[in-house]
């Protein structure tokens, strides 16, 4: 087999550490019942532990350098289908009309976290579970509580739409090529009864987060009239000397409802 040549610009680490692997699924529930989304197959480390879990696997990977390796595990195990294309433009809904819900597992590429994470979340009704691995930095963003220097527009969409636990952190030298930030494995269990929040409500707390050390009230004027910040601050009982990072998730959801009901 030919010397495997990696890409900077795909943000490649391979994690091919068996035992960190099997911590991953020792975190997970999934099991034969299942059909799982793998983001990133590589050279199928994870993709040839998951085939024994799971119903079947469908492995998704963009670089086609990788086939030798991820075509001879598919011929080898019928469970497995290898898709060559970019989770991004995956349509999940094609999958999910097959399946029904699926889990989805992945050591995703650090340079696309922000664009993959808020797919999931976009197409979440489409999904049960996921469980990614993400840059230390990142992870303790998502989970990260009010009033905490971390607590931002990630941590409040995260938790307000699934039950989100850090589960482990993972030492960089278990990839191949160590990056340079050690990473953490997450798992996401998405809350049925807010599948139906509008792709709307990213941008309402985006919004709140828009300057992070100015008052909420102040943030908000400077996108919805006074009058209707105002009518929020009432609804929502929030004192106008009251910051964004303060807020308990939760809250952000009422007070987008707010808004949409003043706006119509």
């Amino acid at each position: 087999m030919q010397k495997l040549e990696l890409k900077k610009s795909l943000s490649q680490h391979l994690l091919k550490d068996k035992n960190v692997l099997k911590k991953m699924l020792s975190k997970t529930d999934i099991t034969k019942k299942d059909v799982v989304l793998e983001i990133g197959a590589g050279t199928g480390e994870l993709t040839s532990l998951l085939k024994d879990i799971a119903g079947s696997v469908y492995a998704v990977e963009i670089d086609k350098g990788f086939s030798p390796y991820l075509d001879k595990l598919s011929s080898q195990n019928k469970n497995i289908r290898i898709v060559y294309q970019d989770f991004l433009k995956l349509k999940l809904a094609d999958l999910a009309s097959q399946h029904g819900v699926l889990k989805v597992i992945g050591n995703i590429p650090y340079g696309l976290t922000g664009p993959i994470l808020f797919k999931i979340f976009m197409e979440r009704k489409y999904l049960k579970k996921a469980y990614l691995t993400f840059q230390r930095e990142v992870a303790e963003r998502i989970v990260a509580k009010p009033k905490t220097r971390m607590f931002g527009t990630l941590s409040v969409i995260s938790q307000v739409l699934s039950n989100v636990k850090l589960e482990f952190f993972i030492p960089p030298q278990v990839f191949v090529p160590p990056p340079q930030v050690e990473s953490a494995f997450v798992s996401f269990t998405f809350y049925e009864e807010y599948l139906t929040i509008p792709e709307t409500f990213f941008q309402f707390v985006k919004n709140c987060f828009r300057h992070k050390r100015k008052l909420l009230f102040n943030s908000l004027k400077a996108v919805y009239s006074i009058s209707t910040v105002e009518f929020l601050f009432e609804k929502a009982k929030l004192h106008k000397s009251v910051r964004a990072e303060e807020i308990l998730p939760q809250k952000f959801l009422e007070m987008f409802y707010c808004i949409e009901r003043e706006n119509g």
